[in-house]
């Protein structure tokens, strides 16, 4: 008895049908794995409002001072590292990259300094310090929590966590390109210049340091966690009406949109 073999038409046909339901199902793959990250940066985050939390209750409700205005020049992600295990892989979302050095976009032209942006980690790798591996993250901590800060406005700031009223509405970290993040004056809040290649080339100088948070990083939201712990996908016309700071005005038309 002779055996049928298949046909090369009927070879082709099948490749065709399995080239096109590959090409109905990437799409889907891709959308889920993006689904995936978001939320493993969303986990991320939440443990990081843990520490944050664990370390107001170790110092009865106390924040630490922003970087530039403390003696060991310590950043938030080093502060925090016995909170978070010293997990240093936690500091970088699933979505973004860490390069080695000042290599990436967002180059701020010091030695050893990187700008991040939605896809890059940003890092300062100091010859100081003794938490090296901790001075580099993809996210960033809302500014107006340092009692103390280098940019004044302490009139604003939140001098101990029971100032914090509206601890659903105020974040403490987020998706950003650098260590820290705020709006300035009351009622204000400047363009999201962190969708572009180099946030910091193309803002203007100011202490309304918004726009490092990113909106582009997970699908036109930002990953946010608030001072109750819980996180938000927080769209850019929404980002106006959280509470930064004591008295910013969460009521006010919003304004500047691109």
């Amino acid at each position: 008895m002779r055996q049928r073999a298949f046909t090369l038409i009927e070879l082709l046909v099948v490749v065709a049908i399995i080239a096109l339901l590959i090409a109905i199902l990437l799409p889907s793959l891709s959308k889920a794995r993006d689904e995936a990250k978001r939320a493993a940066c969303m986990s991320q985050l939440r443990q990081f409002a843990n520490a944050w939390t664990l370390y107001t209750v170790d110092w009865r409700g106390g924040l630490f001072d922003y970087t530039l205005t403390r003696s060991d020049n310590e950043y938030w992600t080093s502060i925090l590292a016995k909170y978070y295990a010293e997990n240093s892989a936690m500091l970088i979302c699933p979505q973004t990259e860490d390069l080695p050095g000042d290599q990436g976009v967002g180059n701020t032209g010091i030695a050893g300094v990187r700008m991040g942006s939605a896809t890059i980690a940003w890092s300062e790798q100091r010859p100081y310090g003794t938490k090296f591996p901790f001075d580099r993250s993809s996210y960033s901590y809302n500014g107006n929590l340092h009692p103390k800060s280098a940019y004044g406005l302490e009139q604003d700031r939140y001098q101990n966590i029971t100032d914090i009223r509206r601890s659903g509405l105020t974040p403490v970290f987020g998706d950003a390109t650098w260590r820290e993040a705020h709006p300035g004056a009351p009622g204000t809040l400047r363009l999201f210049a962190s969708d572009l290649d180099n946030p910091e080339a193309v803002a203007p100088a100011s202490v309304d340091k918004t726009y490092r948070f990113v909106t582009n990083r997970h699908g036109h939201v930002t990953n946010l966690v608030f001072a109750d712990t819980h996180g938000e996908m927080v769209e850019l016309t929404r980002m106006w009406n959280l509470q930064w700071h004591r008295h910013y005005d969460t009521t006010a038309a919003v304004t500047g949109l691109p």
